[in-house]
């Protein structure tokens, strides 16, 4: 199971008032939790303590990294700065948290509703706005880009695609195998 450290608790309410799927205690059943974005907090050691509280298998933790940087209106095009920035995700201020991280200031930040459907006049909207305050290239997440293909966009464009980088990675795949092995062999005995 995967946590999201910079907000491991989901507001600690189940969906539709917070953002946890089911109850703490679900975590009972995982054969080992990843800790993603730990790059972004500070300090993780009351969210293992807290953890350890209710489970006790192995955590390990994790990292976003930019994988790569794609033009989605100009293939050639190079991010210009300054940028703004856009996405509708459950949490945007880790994208712009890691954004920042990667070397990129944005002085425009629009953050949406997670799942946002993207019209021509929602994306001339941003365009205008990040114009409006400088920005010379917007970049948004992979989620997001995928809906803008059909879209004009008169201003460039970047999809930033992110992949996990876990700590320990030997050790987790070691794992995973494992469990799949487990796994594999207890359903053929089925």
């Amino acid at each position: 199971m995967t946590i999201d450290a910079t907000n491991p608790w989901g507001g600690g309410r189940l969906l539709p008032e917070g953002r946890l799927r089911e109850p703490l205690t679900g975590l009972r059943r995982a054969g080992c939790i990843v800790l993603t974005r730990v790059d972004q907090v500070d300090d993780i050691s009351s969210i293992e303590q807290e953890l350890r509280q209710l489970i006790s298998c192995p955590i390990f933790t994790s990292r976003m990294k930019t994988r790569r940087v794609t033009p989605l209106n100009e293939p050639s095009a190079k991010v210009a700065n300054p940028v703004g920035a856009f996405c509708g995700i459950g949490n945007p201020d880790s994208f712009f948290t890691h954004l920042r991280r990667e070397g990129y200031e944005p002085i425009f930040k629009k953050p949406l509703r997670d799942h946002q459907a993207y019209s021509q006049q929602l994306i001339d909207s941003i365009i205008n706005e990040a114009e409006q305050s400088g920005a010379r290239s917007l970049l948004t997440t992979a989620k997001d880009a995928v809906k803008l293909r059909s879209l004009n966009l008169r201003l460039p464009v970047f999809s930033v695609d992110v992949e996990i980088a876990i700590n320990d990675e030997a050790v987790f795949t070691q794992l995973v195998l494992n469990a799949a092995t487990m796994n594999s062999a207890t359903d053929s005995r089925r």
